[in-house]
């Protein structure tokens, strides 16, 4: 039985969605919210509503299921639904009473709502002017994958898939149908584990979904890693030594591909980066690369690269015909350019298509609407290395708008970002301190290094 503050919570959010929920009884909204939050406050609860609310706004009357048509009698199961020409989403229903199902887009993935904007319109199919739906439902999965991350924790996308499947449950499952931790760390036994799972029939089209990117992801990062000996023979051959902490440093960014290196001023952060492009290139990894920085810092850098390194780079400067026959002429090295360059040459720069791109004093990406982060993050390198000495504990957004082009999973879902992270005085909206900080430290380890000044020493 639900306590007196869930039930008042329950009455609050109903009549805050009633009204912008369809033919979906808002007291069934309402209810999916608190599902999905348990474990928060109501500020959590009120963003999560809100998230969902967005998400509704942004249903379109042209939407049409595949081979079917709307109606009170749409079923439980697979269903496709069709959201433009050429462009459909697979959605599975397991409940209309519960508001549960699954969707192969990306948004169902990292919100955390269990709902996306296609799961919802396939659901609202199954009910009827009056509100009522069949309480039929479909039974798990062989496999079956919770899209609600924890609050708390590293929150591995992975870790909550589950065996549902008759008998004992194979490997990589525990004796309880969990798949156990330590497969899920090192990137050769998470490819056998992923590997595994896709061999399964009848996957939810969002696991299906995420186990073929994480896939992926895997092969690529397996194939381009330099190992070890050829990154000591290759850091060998710089020109100037490096510190032990500034070795590790490149070490992580090698076997991570993407990372967010905040070491504090004046530790070196262009050495590594200069050091990560050196191996790279020298290995036969990387072609060619472009190193995005401030325009008064662009003479420095190339200092620092020839003080550091023999691989070929250059500045890009002068009027656009230039800059043009520069990106056109480079076939293999590395080119430095200014973030407004980025933002004017954009077309250029992704026909260049970069194996490589550094990013120094990267707040200037740390707002995520502005026209230079959007540019920016129009860049799909295979390597990716972000370089800011800014402290980054005072707004989270920032933080988020930065993470999102080097693990775009780290820091999801957005919508209880700050609700989850920011401690708020009784009554007042001005935050006061920061809380959970040990899950936002976990989250952000596998692509983020800092280092200190009194921790290098």
């Amino acid at each position: 039985m639900s306590s007196p503050l869930e039930q008042e919570a329950l009455a609050v959010l109903t009549d805050e969605l009633d009204g912008h929920t369809g033919r979906i009884p808002p007291s069934l909204a309402a209810a999916h919210v608190l599902r999905v939050t348990e474990g928060g406050d109501f500020a959590l609860q009120k963003a999560a509503a809100d998230a969902l609310l967005r998400r509704i706004r942004a249903l379109r009357d042209d939407w049409r299921l595949a081979g079917g048509r709307r109606g009170a009698r749409l079923r439980a199961g697979a269903h496709r639904v069709i959201v433009a020409r050429g462009r459909s989403y697979q959605v599975w229903v397991g409940s209309f009473r519960e508001l549960s199902g699954s969707c192969e887009c990306a948004d169902f993935a990292r919100s955390s709502l269990g709902l996306c904007k296609h799961l919802w319109w396939v659901l609202e199919q199954g009910f009827d002017a009056h509100g009522e739906a069949s309480a039929a439902t479909r039974p798990p999965q062989t496999l079956e994958w919770n899209p609600v991350r924890p609050l708390t924790g590293e929150g591995d996308w992975l870790a909550r898939v589950r065996w549902h499947g008759e008998g004992r449950a194979p490997w990589p499952f525990d004796s309880e149908g969990y798949l156990r931790s330590k497969t899920l760390r090192a990137p050769t036994r998470r490819r056998e584990v992923v590997d595994r799972l896709l061999e399964v029939h009848g996957l939810d089209p969002a696991l299906s979904a995420l186990l073929r990117r994480e896939q992926a992801q895997l092969e690529r990062r397996l194939e381009l890693t330099p190992s070890a000996l050829e990154t000591k023979r290759a850091l060998e051959k710089l020109r100037q030594p490096l510190f032990p902490y500034q070795v590790t440093g490149v070490s992580r960014f090698l076997e991570a591909g993407r990372l967010l290196l905040a070491d504090d001023m004046g530790l070196g952060k262009t050495a590594q980066a200069i050091a990560s492009c050196h191996v790279l290139h020298a290995t036969g990894r990387v072609k060619k690369g472009l190193v995005v920085v401030p325009a008064a810092l662009k003479s420095q850098w190339l200092r620092e690269w020839k003080h550091f390194t023999h691989a070929p780079a250059s500045i890009v400067e002068g009027p656009p015909s230039n800059r043009l026959r520069h990106y056109r002429a480079l076939d293999s090295g590395f080119l430095i350019v200014n973030y407004e360059q980025v933002l004017k040459d954009l077309p250029a720069l992704e026909r260049l298509a970069p194996d490589l791109v550094v990013l120094d004093e990267a707040q200037r990406i740390k707002n995520w609407a502005a026209k230079t982060s959007l540019s920016i993050k129009r860049l799909q390198p295979a390597w990716r290395l972000v370089l800011t000495g800014t402290p980054l504990e005072n707004r989270l957004t920032e933080l988020a708008s930065l993470m999102d082009w080097v693990d775009d999973l780290a820091l999801e879902p957005k919508w209880r970002l700050t609700e989850w992270h920011t401690m708020r005085a009784d009554g007042a909206r001005d935050a006061v301190g920061a809380k959970n900080l040990a899950t936002l430290r976990a989250r952000l380890e596998p692509a983020m290094l800092r280092v200190t000044v009194q921790g290098c020493g």
